[in-house]
């Protein structure tokens, strides 16, 4: 009984503690796509942050950065004195699914090159993170980012649905 309770208040207080800024790390047309970055209460090792890459789930037609982890998920993060960067991408049918993992790998690229100069990070302990159709992307990350993320965690990758004629044609009808 005392375990649960004690889990649920560290969860709460690193969660709160988080430091929480929104970026935009791309912009086609008018549509402004952002990224979160949570940056833990204590102070950057002397080597940087290392970073979690969460990419959110929903089947690549719904989701939003809020929702690719939990708060026990953050509060772990935080605990351990990580980054959390929680990325935003565009959706299906509106977009072919190259589109999609282009926004991934330009949310993985300023990472790289942008975020360096707001909050120090390791640029050699980057581990990407996916849930679902984030798990794929995550997975697609794994091996066509350059370079390539230290560490892909894929749960449950949603593989099944990329085969949806909408994944390639935006005009068809789901």
């Amino acid at each position: 009984f005392k375990k649960p309770i004690l889990l649920l208040i560290c969860a709460v207080y690193f969660a709160a503690a988080a430091n929480m800024t929104t970026y935009t790390y791309k912009t086609v047309g008018t549509l402004k796509i952002d990224l979160n970055v949570y940056t833990p209460p204590t102070a950057a090792p002397a080597t940087g942050y290392p970073v979690f890459f969460a990419i959110h789930g929903g089947g690549l037609y719904s989701g939003a950065k809020t929702g690719a982890f939990s708060a026990t998920e953050l509060a772990e993060v935080m605990s351990r004195g990580w980054v959390l960067v929680s990325i935003d991408y565009r959706l299906l049918p509106s977009v072919f699914l190259e589109d999609i993992v282009g926004d991934v790998q330009a949310a993985y690229s300023w990472v790289r090159t942008e975020l360096p100069k707001k909050t120090p990070i390791n640029l050699n302990r980057i581990a990407v993170f996916g849930q679902s159709a984030g798990g794929g992307l995550a997975t697609i990350a794994g091996y066509k980012f350059s370079p390539r993320p230290r560490v892909v965690l894929a749960f449950y990758p949603g593989w099944s649905n990329w085969t949806v004629p909408s994944m390639y044609n935006p005009s068809t009808a789901v």
